[in-house]
This record gives C-alpha cells, structure tokens and sequence, in this order.
C-alpha cells in the first residue's frame, strides 16, 4: 500500500464515526448517512493528494459532506424508508421509550426544516461551530447565517411544542 492510501485508511479511521453521526444528524436516516459518508469520502480519495496537504482535512471532508447533503436535497431522489437510530445506554433513569419518542420528535422538527436551515442547525449544536465557520463551510454570508439559524430554530420551537402537546395535553407550565 502506498502512504496516501496508508494516510486516507488512518483519516477514516480516526474520523469515520464523527462524519457518520454528523450526516446522520443532516440525513435523519442511518443508511442515507452512510450513503452520504461514503460520497464524501469518494470525492476526498479522488483528490486525497491535495486534501491531506490542507490545515484541517476533517473540516475539508465535512465540507464535501454539507455540500454533497446540500446537492442531494436540490435534487429529488428516492426517499428510503427511516428506521430509528440504536440509542446507547447512558445509565440515565429515563424512561426508554419516552427517549425514543423524544429523539424521534427531534428528527422530525429537523426534517422539516430546508437543508440550508437545518446545515446551519447540525454545524452550530452539533458541530459546535461559530457563525464564522459556519458560514465559511457553507459559502454564505455570517448574516444569512444567523437568519437561517433563527428561522430554523423557530420552525423546531413549533415544532416541538406541538409534539410535547400531542404527548402531554394536560402540562402545566
């Protein structure tokens, strides 16, 4: 094997699951993540060569992966059927099912958002990226950034209260 396929087998290695639970966030869909993981991951090992050289490729390869997101969802494909994710025991006194049906909300509040809303949402609360990096990542503007988060944020808020309504009618506030 020669050294840039011995440095792309490690980059996958080391990064393979951070970019699969970062497109399952995207995608809401385990086998769709995986599809996309392994576009981006295609497209990073046709240029590996000048991939590797950057300061960060993790970003670089995140990047391909947003963008390669961001394209499937201007163009209609098929829709597979979603299957919830295996949730990890934590050691938390919650009740399994009410995470299930919480994590299931949440997927659907994503869902309804548009991909460049729902990018900006996965990068800030799961990627922990500012704005700034945000909006470099997505070739936007800090502003349309913020907006996109704002209006993004909004539609989960609504969201999500309908579906706590839906679960308990009687809460008190």
């Amino acid at each position: 094997m020669t050294r840039p396929e011995l440095d792309f087998d490690r980059f996958v290695a080391d990064h393979g699951r951070e970019l699969e639970r970062y497109a399952f966030v995207l995608t809401g869909q385990p086998t769709a993540a995986q599809d996309l993981v392994q576009t981006a991951l295609l497209k990073a090992y046709r240029h590996w060569h000048r991939v590797a050289r950057v300061d960060q490729p993790a970003a670089y390869v995140r990047k391909i992966l947003t963008n390669s997101f961001l394209d499937q969802r201007r163009r209609p494909a098929e829709q597979p059927m979603a299957d919830l994710p295996d949730l990890p025991a934590d050691g938390l006194s919650v009740d399994p099912v009410d995470r299930v049906v919480a994590a299931d909300e949440v997927r659907r509040a994503l869902a309804g958002l548009s991909p460049q809303q729902r990018a900006v949402i996965v990068l800030r609360h799961l990627g922990g990226l500012d704005d700034a990096a945000i909006a470099d990542e997505l070739g936007c503007s800090q502003g349309t950034v913020r907006t996109h988060a704002s209006r993004g944020l909004h539609r989960m808020r609504a969201a999500l209260d309908g579906a706590v309504n839906r679960i308990e009618p009687d809460r008190k506030m």
